[in-house]
């Protein structure tokens, strides 16, 4: 099983060669509440708009981190362990419980589980050890014999932390040990038997030094590199010697990060197998923590957490944020766009757990941008405003034909390699989350390119790809680059890219110096044309792309969460004007195309997507307008927008694509049919209004065959 699992888990997920495309977004609620079994209001409330996919809590028999103790709640006032007998009856009531949120009309119901907490006192043996002591008398539920080490001994440290309430501790078990694993293993089936249709994975972090991740460390290593390369590259002669290190910036710290998201995506596979045996095309989705600040990103690197490698097992992608978007003060836009890209590139929905996301306007908004993002959905907490999730979710049902199945249709490609982290490369993270917003507020349709992703096929898709301080490329990487170049692309390097290859180890001198034909430079930058591409250097990037007077990535975490915290920052920051862009202007002769889709008077808190799709009866392109002038004024209350008028969008077609019809559709206005000019291959229509979001699907004569 092991030898299986390293073989196919090894390396970050590399795209294959198949398109990955857009799917009808979901309504999505979670609640954690007690009450909800054998409660007919609870049934209610689902049936008055029915979610797609329902999170509940801790609706289960066996609870991950307790046991099968008695209660629904996250953490019980009292233990109270039931008796095997008591299980099954629980497990009877929980069948029936699940058949009735069907029948309210929940499509996919799933539960809580944690990977890496337990909860007791493994001295006094309450909590966890109070199930352990008595394993024997439930082996029948399929947890087999009991486990010969003592769960103290599954831990990834010596630590444990005092638990406010019933005088337990919160111990961290290590997702490598196999007892743990076992556990974890039946606690899922045992999920499946309630009639569960997945299952939540909470936390999902670790960093384990012990003999169960030392030894599967060694393997992981063998399986990359020979046994004198791992000697040579480690100093490891065997498994005895093997030590894990996420802290340095080398070789080693670099596979302790990649070994860690492994191992999530090993313990998600066993564990979505297991429910899968079950119920076929059981649902697992993990918690992959925030991203929408830069400080939440950093101080997780190296414990695990990794959506590429992540993606490879998972469908689904938890996002877990605290603002609903919107705008906060007079120009401060807080959105998703980076975590629907990200979990697009990697070729996984992603689903936005945001808390404040409460109010009809911001549900609205919230939704609307699972549709922008190819497909995913708001994680609603709580229930309110229900004619709002009943209208996004009509409108996208009624129109499906507008949001599956389509392909990005981008002019400009940013590499975003979650491996740069892990060489302790921050600049490239910097960089990422500043041109994000720089782009956006341009709108300029980018998508992400991730690890894995500079292959000629894909690269040929844009007019420009920008590598934001990527100091660690191999050769197959750079050869797929200088093909892109030489074929007519624009290369944009941050910084000094290519400086190392894949093992860390630096390279002589500029890998882009030796295919390039002329250069000439202009300030801090330099172009450099080879045949009909060209390559443009960029060393200073706030000259080419200003920062903001106030951004939210830049707030540490628990600033970022504080919306008092947020709205003083927001309300100091001036207001932002729409500015030309240096790199557009830089980047757009060379590509010898305008990369911006909107005009000039559009302003900056539009947004704009776009995908397109063939078929036998043509081509659609499809681009999505979001309108982020939704005023914040506290947590869960935002609105109404403010509509903006009179949008020109201005966007190429695919090589061989002719208009031929316009419209709009939208959640709050009738289907409306638009007026359109073509020169070249780009085509214009103007946007009367746009409230809070709007589709625009161009139709299209092709000239080649799908």
């Amino acid at each position: 099983m092991i030898v299986i699992l390293l073989a196919v888990f090894t390396s970050a997920a590399s795209a294959p060669d198949v398109s990955f495309k857009t799917a009808l977004p979901q309504v999505y609620l979670i609640d954690y509440a007690a009450t909800h079994v054998g409660n007919p209001q609870y049934l209610e409330t689902i049936a008055e708009a029915p979610p797609d996919i329902l999170h509940v809590g801790h609706d289960l028999a066996f609870k991950s981190h307790l046991g099968p103790c008695r209660g629904f709640g996250s953490f019980p006032a009292s233990y109270d362990l039931m008796s095997p007998d008591e299980c099954d009856v629980e497990i009877a009531r929980l069948r029936e419980y699940v058949d009735t949120l069907h029948r309210a009309g929940a499509r996919t119901v799933i539960p809580y589980i944690c990977d890496v907490f337990l909860f007791g006192d493994h001295e006094k043996r309450t909590g966890f050890w109070t199930f352990y002591d008595h394993w024997a008398d439930y082996e029948r539920f399929g947890f087999g014999k009991k486990p010969e080490t003592d769960p103290i001994e599954w831990m990834q440290s010596d630590e444990r932390r005092p638990f406010e309430r019933n005088d337990m501790f919160v111990y961290e078990p290590c997702i490598n040990h196999p007892d743990w694993q076992r556990y974890l293993r039946a606690i899922v089936r045992l999920v499946a038997q309630c009639g569960y249709d997945g299952v939540f994975v909470d936390v999902n972090s670790f960093r384990c030094p012990h003999a169960c991740c030392r030894s599967l460390f060694w393997k992981y290593l063998r399986e990359r590199y020979s046994a004198e390369e791992v000697n040579k590259l480690f100093g490891f002669d065997s498994p005895k010697s093997v030590r894990l290190n996420e802290n340095g910036k080398d070789l080693l710290a670099v596979e302790t990060c990649r070994f860690r998201a492994w191992s999530f995506a090993r313990l998600f596979t066993m564990l979505k197998n297991e429910g899968a045996a079950i119920h076929p095309g059981f649902m697992l989705l993990p918690n992959l923590s925030p991203m929408a600040h830069i400080a939440g990103v950093r101080q997780r690197i190296g414990n695990g957490q990794d959506v590429g490698r992540w993606a490879t097992v998972c469908d689904w992608l938890m996002f877990e944020e605290m603002q609903q978007p919107g705008l906060f003060g007079a120009g401060t836009i807080s959105d998703c766009t980076l975590q629907y890209k990200l979990a697009f590139a990697n070729r996984v929905r992603g689903g936005m757990l945001l808390y404040h996301a409460r109010d009809s306007d911001g549900v609205s908004l919230a939704m609307a941008e699972a549709g922008a993002g190819g497909g995913g959905a708001l994680i609603q907490g709580g229930y309110e405003s229900p004619e709002a999730r009943n209208r996004y979710r009509a409108f996208w049902r009624d129109n499906r034909d507008f949001f599956e199945g389509y392909e990005p249709w981008s002019q400009d490609g940013v590499c975003y390699f979650r491996d740069e982290l892990y060489w302790g490369n921050l600049a490239h993270l910097h960089a990422i989350y500043r041109l994000r917003d720089h782009l956006a507020r341009h709108h300029v349709l980018f998508d992400f390119i991730v690890d894995g992703g500079l292959k000629p096929w894909k690269l040929r898709g844009y007019k420009a790809v920008i590598l934001p301080f990527l100091t660690h490329l191999n050769n197959r990487e750079l050869e797929a680059l200088r093909e892109y170049v030489e074929e007519g692309g624009v290369l944009v390097a941050m910084g000094d890219c290519g400086t190392f290859d894949e093992l860390g180890r630096r390279r002589a001198r500029s890998p882009f110096v030796r295919w390039t034909d002329s250069a000439n430079t202009e300030g801090s930058s330099f172009v450099r044309h080879v045949k009909k591409g060209a390559f443009l250097s960029i060393d200073d990037l706030d000259a080419h792309v200003p920062p903001s007077p106030f951004n939210l990535y830049d707030l540490g975490e628990e600033e970022a969460n504080d919306i008092e915290i947020v709205m003083r920052h927001a309300m100091d920051a001036p207001a932002i004007v729409k500015e030309s862009s240096p790199l557009l202007e830089l980047i757009a002769p060379l590509a010898k195309t305008d990369l911006t889709v909107a005009g000039p008077e559009t302003p900056r808190t539009v947004q704009v997507s776009a995908f397109v799709k063939q078929d036998a009866a043509g081509g659609s392109l499809v681009l999505h307008l979001l309108n982020y002038n939704l005023p914040i004024h506290g947590l869960a209350k935002s609105g109404p927008p403010v509509p903006v008028h009179d949008i020109t969008i201005d966007v190429p077609l695919p090589q061989g694509w002719r208009a031929i019809s316009a419209e709009t559709i939208a959640p709050d206005a009738p289907p409306e049919n638009i007026a359109f000019t073509k020169s070249g291959l780009r085509t214009r229509a103007h946007i009367p209004q746009l409230n809070l979001y709007k589709v625009l699907r161009i139709r299209c004569k092709t000239d080649v065959r799908p």
